[in-house]
């Protein structure tokens, strides 16, 4: 039986699936190896495993293509990148299962910790959906990158984010800069998108940094690179280059704001003031309760030895014993 056990694991193990035998009432019908290209730019986004499967029922079938990145900020670079210009916002049930997932022409895309799907045909539902990011292997779960949050929402061309991670996401979506301008050595990560204005498109990248201080010197760096217009707001910088109207670059530069968010104990807001009279009227609360208690414990322990006296139940070991003293 031992045997027989083990060979139906090895196989199992081997595979290696990221993907589950069922999408709903769905089933898997063929599963392969996904190749990728722009291997530089999946590096940085830390890709560990890729596969694309095939489900069919009846004359329903869908093509799921899956990817396991690092960590979320990984996802949150591969959804925008994946994503195409065309893509549509979900409806309410989907985006509750995911803030990162639109629709396509073809089906939807949708992030959730640090797995991407890009879905092709049916569209399942969104318990199905969450069933199968249940059962994909080696889930890593944690807060989605702030640096999107900070992108100005005016005049924003819709899917025309970019995150960027790293040298070689930097060279397919900010090939302006250097790897040595952007010094990812520090930990800089950068938000790039599109903007539309009266006189054309503009390109607005936002780099993050870890301090204030860095941001300085990252500026300083980037204020050396050609029709760079640049913009320090705490420890974001934002530049554009090569704008093609200097006013529409600074107003857009001018929404880039960086706003600590600070969190402090406070009381809740329906929560009695204490004070001295309070304290007092609980202590005399409680004081009432324990002579009350004594004196209830006292009268039924002395009823109890009543009761037992007359009735002769106590016997002897209730009498008294007295040594007469006195008449020595």
């Amino acid at each position: 039986m031992s045997k027989l056990i083990l060979a139906l694991l090895i196989p199992a193990l081997a595979t290696g699936a990221m993907l589950p035998q069922f999408v709903g009432t769905l089933k898997q019908t063929s599963v392969k190896p996904l190749a990728v290209e722009d291997k530089p730019v999946w590096d940085d986004y830390g890709l560990q495993d890729s596969e694309q499967a095939t489900y069919e029922l009846g004359g329903q079938k869908l093509t799921v293509r899956a990817y396991r990145l690092q960590d979320t900020t990984g996802a949150v670079g591969a959804f925008q990148w994946l994503r195409p210009a065309s893509a549509k916002p979900p409806g309410d049930d989907l985006a509750e299962l995911s803030p990162l997932s639109v629709l396509t022409p073809n089906g939807l895309i949708i992030a959730l910790g640090n797995h991407v799907l890009v879905i092709d045909g049916a569209r399942p539902a969104p318990e199905d959906l969450g069933n199968v990011f249940r059962s994909m292997p080696r889930q890593e779960s944690g807060p989605l990158p702030s640096l999107p949050n900070h992108v100005p929402a005016g005049g924003l061309v819709p899917n025309s984010e970019r995150y960027i991670t790293g040298p070689g996401s930097l060279a397919k979506f900010e090939p302006e800069v250097s790897p040595a301008q952007a010094a990812f050595h520090l930990g800089t990560e950068i938000q790039t998108a599109n903007y539309k204005t009266a006189n054309g498109e503009m390109k607005l990248a936002i780099f993050s940094m870890p301090s204030p201080e860095l941001a300085r010197i990252r500026l300083a760096e980037l204020d050396k690179i050609p029709s760079l217009m640049t913009k320090r707001s705490g420890p974001l910088v934002a530049a554009i280059y090569q704008p093609k109207d200097a006013n529409d670059a600074e107003k857009l530069l001018s929404q880039v704001r960086f706003q600590a968010a600070i969190t402090t104990s406070q009381a809740p807001e329906n929560k009695k003031k204490e004070n001295f009279g309070d304290f007092l009227l609980n202590l005399a609360i409680l004081i009432g309760i324990v002579v009350i208690f004594a004196v209830l414990s006292g009268l039924a322990f002395g009823g109890i030895r009543h009761m037992r006296h007359r009735s002769g139940a106590a016997g002897e070991a209730e009498s008294m014993i007295s040594l007469h003293l006195g008449d020595q």
